[in-house]
């Protein structure tokens, strides 16, 4: 008998061993540590247009859909990791989200149990994966962005007491200058050839604008010198751009000099 029994361990240990590696060419997404003993069981990594979800799922006109959502394109990564049971999803979670956190990302929803709506609909739905289906009060969900790069993550567990995790990163494609412009961000001058006649253009295009140049100066001097300098900065913006037909009443002014913190000498643009 004991022999059988030896038999039967050589022959399925391998087997659950080859069970917890993880799925073929997969990998972990750059500066983002699985937890310990996790497996990634789902792997894809595509170009694509891609969904990314800011309102939790709540019935809009009778159809079960994100409250509030954005279309983006670009390189996508979908992770999909079995976690061990010896932690929950709400560890599994906050360890992604203490990661993705650090790099500097911002917050731009998240949610937490029943808040988030059903975890079938998350699973069969937003994800298309089954075994992301699980218990609604187990559930955690998140999106950020950081520069171009916006992730998403999600946690549960299943009635049979598996802890999954998604982690979904887009890559996006970078906007051009007029999009930027368009999408209301604050759009860095870098005096690259050509985009002070983008802009000229822009604001022809859009007689009705007005337009901010926002200077910043962290080089070396008084207070006073930088306010000074990143004036003269923007207001030698604001000349190419009247030279170049834009209506001087249409241009507003404005100095930060070094009182702003993490940024680097230049001109901010905004439309509004």
């Amino acid at each position: 008998m004991r022999s059988v029994l030896m038999l039967l361990s050589l022959i399925f240990t391998p087997l659950f061993a080859l069970a917890a590696t993880d799925t073929s060419n997969a990998s972990d997404y750059p500066n983002i540590t699985r937890l310990p003993g996790s497996y990634i069981v789902k792997y894809e990594n595509k170009t694509a247009d891609y969904r990314l979800i800011l309102g939790g799922l709540r019935k809009i006109n009778g159809v079960l859909a994100p409250e509030k959502e954005q279309r983006l394109s670009g390189e996508v990564f979908q992770i999909t990791y079995r976690i061990p049971e010896r932690f929950s999803a709400q560890d599994a979670f906050t360890s992604f989200e203490k990661q993705i956190s650090a790099l500097g990302a911002e917050v731009l929803f998240e949610c937490a149990g029943r808040d988030c709506g059903s975890s079938n609909q998350w699973a069969n739905n937003i994800f298309r994966y089954s075994r992301l289906y699980g218990v609604d009060s187990t559930q955690s969900f998140a999106s950020y962005r950081l520069d171009n790069q916006y992730y998403s993550l999600y946690a549960v567990k299943r009635g049979n007491k598996r802890v999954y995790l998604r982690l979904e990163v887009l890559v996006a494609a970078p906007l051009g200058f007029k999009t930027l412009l368009e999408q209301g961000h604050g759009v860095v001058f870098t005096e690259g050839k050509g985009e002070l006649l983008s802009l000229a253009e822009y604001l022809n295009e859009n007689p009705k604008l007005h337009l901010w140049l926002v200077g910043i100066d962290v080089e070396d001097g008084s207070k006073q010198q930088q306010l000074d300098r990143a004036y003269e900065a923007a207001n030698g913006l604001k000349a190419g751009l009247v030279e170049k037909g834009i209506d001087s009443d249409r241009i507003s002014l404005h100095s930060l000099g070094n009182f702003i913190a993490g940024q680097t000498t230049g001109i901010s643009i905004y439309i509004e």
